[in-house]
């Protein structure tokens, strides 16, 4: 399953559990008020049509990245620069199925390209460092290049379930310079970053 979201803008200064109780009556009894015998059984069940989230792994959402400061120069882009990226909106996993199965987060970063003539920045890295107290043995430590190739952030082996969203502790966006970028006052750098969480086992369909 994949989700694409629009990132870094830069703008230019110029499973369920049902759980049942059986009554079980007992074998003939020789005296009145001998003692009773009940059995309680719980079946689990890999979906619900009550919880869509239920049996199943999901990338609920993903967050936004845009630069903190919102206008850069354009001897920023000739000299190259690092600065902080804001983030809205959250990384979350959701693993509710049943029995063990593990699965792997990656994601990839398009070429940022200008909004006038297309023209791409080079040597762009996306530095990312998230924890998750669920996902606790798999922190994301990655450098994301804007080159489209997939960095994988995470893994589970599938003995931990549940829902929870990972902080994000740093964002780091690195420019090297480019200094024969086309540049127009008011122009913007987009690029589009794709996550995608797989497993070996069963997953929900591709949202």
């Amino acid at each position: 399953m994949t989700k694409n979201v629009s990132v870094i803008g830069l703008s230019l200064l110029l499973s369920s559990v049902l759980i049942t109780v059986s009554p079980v009556a007992a074998a003939d009894n020789e005296a009145e008020g001998s003692p009773m015998q009940g059995e309680v059984s719980m079946t689990v069940k890999s979906t619900s049509t009550t919880n869509p989230e239920s049996g199943k792994l999901l990338l609920k959402s993903v967050p936004h990245f845009s630069l903190a400061d919102e206008e850069i120069s354009a001897n920023q882009i000739y000299a190259g620069f690092t600065g902080n990226i804001a983030n809205t909106g959250n990384l979350t996993i959701t693993d509710n199925r049943a029995g063990k199965h593990d699965w792997k987060l990656g994601v990839k970063l398009e070429p940022l390209a200008n909004s006038v003539n297309q023209g791409a920045l080079e040597g762009v890295q996306l530095a990312l460092a998230a924890t998750s107290s669920l996902w606790s043995s798999s922190p994301i430590d990655a450098s994301i290049p804007a080159d489209s190739s997939t960095v994988q952030l995470a893994t589970s082996d599938g003995s931990v379930h549940g829902n929870d969203s990972y902080v994000i502790n740093n964002q780091v966006l690195s420019v090297a310079p480019n200094p024969s970028a086309e540049l127009e006052s008011a122009q913007t750098y987009t690029g589009v970053m794709t996550w995608h969480l797989s497993s070996t086992g069963p997953v929900a369909a591709a949202l």
